[in-house]
C-alpha cells in the first residue's frame, strides 16, 4: 500500500464511503451468490465495477502487485505430491491481466477453480 499516494488513497476511500450503504451491502451480496454459483464473469464484472479498481494506484498495490509476488510461492506448490489449497479473495482471480487466472494460465499452469461449495 505504501506505493499509493495520499490522494489516490483519499479519493478510493471518499469513493466508497459516497455510493449508498445499501449499493455496497447489494455489491457485497452479489459477489458471494456470484462466487457460490462458479459465476467468474459475474465475479469479474462486479470486481471491475468496484471503487478500488477505479484508483489504478490502487489497484495495481492491492492487486496486480500481490498477484506477482504471489505468482512464485503459488507455482512453487504445484511440485507438491500432497493436495494443496489456495485461498485467495475473488478480486485476485479475474482483475484483467494482473489476476491470478490469467497469470497461471500464461505460465502454462494447469488449473482446477472451485468457488464457493461445488
Amino acid at each position: 500500500m505504501e506505493g499509493i499516494s495520499d490522494t489516490d488513497y483519499l479519493n478510493g476511500l471518499l469513493s466508497i464511503l459516497k455510493s449508498p450503504s445499501e449499493t455496497r451491502a447489494g455489491n457485497l451480496s452479489n459477489l458471494y451468490v456470484a462466487w457460490n454459483t462458479n459465476k467468474v464473469d459475474a465475479i469479474s464484472a462486479l470486481v471491475r465495477a468496484s471503487p478500488i479498481v477505479q484508483v489504478p494506484a490502487a489497484m495495481r498495490a492491492v492487486f496486480e502487485v500481490r498477484n506477482t509476488l504471489w505468482l512464485s510461492r503459488i507455482t512453487a506448490l504445484f511440485g507438491s505430491q500432497k493436495r494443496t489449497v489456495i485461498f485467495v479473495g475473488a478480486g485476485h482471480l479475474v482483475v484483467g491481466g494482473g489476476g491470478l487466472l490469467a497469470m497461471l494460465n500464461g505460465a502454462e499452469h494447469a488449473t482446477t477453480l472451485v468457488l464457493g461449495t461445488p
